[in-house]
């Protein structure tokens, strides 16, 4: 068990930062470029198109790789700072999550399999899950006490 939980929220990030995780800094993507409210709202809009992922036909736009969809989110990601951003902020700009993964989620423990979580060194922590292909491929952040502490990739890499 860890005795502060600063580092507990280390083991958090340092565990969630190689596991199925890819890091991403494409900053010569013209996105970049494109104010944070215009890229929200197209990510609201591609939020709403289904594709193959998500039982549609194949979309390009929001199933290929570096496609629309996912330089939006990489580029939102890039500018929504989680180290000052708290969770009820990110889910005002993104809308709700597709899934938010807590302690009693299976899925949480994938991601958390070596973290030793104890309630009684910190608050709650949660991960907020945006689906870029479905449940297949997806952006999260990680939320410690309704506030972002890291955020990452989860690529299911066939």
């Amino acid at each position: 068990m860890f005795a502060t939980p600063v580092y507990t929220i280390m083991a958090v990030a340092l565990f969630l930062s190689g596991v199925g995780v890819c890091r991403d800094t494409d900053e010569e993507d013209p996105l970049a470029n494109v104010p944070f409210p215009e890229l929200v709202i197209e990510f609201r809009e591609l939020r709403t198109i289904k594709g193959h992922f998500d039982g549609g036909p194949w979309r390009n736009d929001v199933d290929r790789w570096m496609g629309r969809k996912h330089r939006v989110m990489k580029v939102l990601r890039q500018r929504i700072d989680v180290r000052g951003t708290g969770r009820p902020q990110l889910v005002e700009q993104l809308g709700a999550p597709d899934r938010i993964l807590d302690e009693n989620d299976p899925m949480f423990h994938t991601f958390a399999r070596d973290f030793n979580h104890s309630t009684q060194n910190h608050g709650p922590v949660e991960i907020l899950v945006y689906h870029w292909r479905g449940g297949h491929d997806f952006l999260y952040f990680v939320a410690v006490d309704e506030m972002l502490v890291d955020s990452g990739w989860w690529h299911a890499g066939e």
